[in-house]
């Protein structure tokens, strides 16, 4: 069950998102949406095991995995290692993605899960 504070966002919803997210300009829609299908095919966000035909809501761990293989991949990353990244190293990677998020997490949330900022994730 969804709860009514969840993100929820159809693919048409998150490619705005992300696009706005990573800085995209409207023009490169269609590239990031192939870039975005491309990264779907090698596994990233990861399939929930509802079944290949159903269809994939795109919530914050959704977004944050897109985004993040996308970032990489702005790193001059290969696609398939990007993705790689994302899927085998995403439990070290969460903290830095919400370290980095901290100002925009709500207080009450940040209380019961204090983050620390004493390590950071380069990619160059």
């Amino acid at each position: 069950m969804i709860s009514d504070c969840a993100v929820n966002l159809t693919f048409a919803d998150a490619v705005t998102v992300l696009m706005q997210a990573c800085r995209v300009d409207d023009s490169a829609r269609a590239a990031f949406e192939a870039r975005l299908r491309q990264l779907q095919r090698l596994g990233v966000p990861r399939p929930d095991g509802t079944g290949t035909k159903a269809r994939l809501d795109y919530g914050l761990p959704e977004l944050a995995a897109l985004a993040t293989a996308m970032r990489l991949m702005d790193g001059f990353m290969v696609p398939t290692l990007a993705a790689r990244y994302v899927i085998e190293r995403w439990s070290e990677l969460t903290p830095f993605l919400l370290v980095g998020a901290t100002d925009l997490l709500p207080m009450a949330w940040r209380a019961r899960r204090p983050l620390s900022a004493g390590s950071i994730a380069l990619f160059a």
